[in-house]
């Protein structure tokens, strides 16, 4: 199918509330149509990427984190480069 011709493969594209379901679910999209590098952001603080395996390992299945973990490494199998960033959209200096 056609996509968009807004959409550069391997651009690279700001998600804000990117790990909530909406932002998820557009990360996904955007992973698997043009292998997107892209930078997802919320508010809440979010473990580094250093520390994921020693998180789900910790923190076990049924944790929320643990989940957001798995799906952002799912993006990257879908050939997306993912970047987590803690920033809040109504402040200047963080975006």
């Amino acid at each position: 199918p056609q996509r968009p011709p807004v959409l550069t493969d391997g651009g690279v594209y700001l998600v804000t509330g990117g790990l909530g379901g909406i932002g998820l679910e557009l990360a996904g999209n955007l992973a698997r149509s043009v292998q997107a590098r892209l930078i997802l952001t919320g508010r809440t603080p979010f473990p580094p990427a250093e520390t994921w395996d020693q998180w789900q390992e910790t923190h076990g299945e049924q944790d929320p984190i643990s989940g957001k973990i798995r799906e952002i490494r799912a993006l990257e199998q879908a050939g997306a480069v993912v970047r987590v960033s803690g920033a809040d959209i109504s402040d200047y200096g963080q975006m």
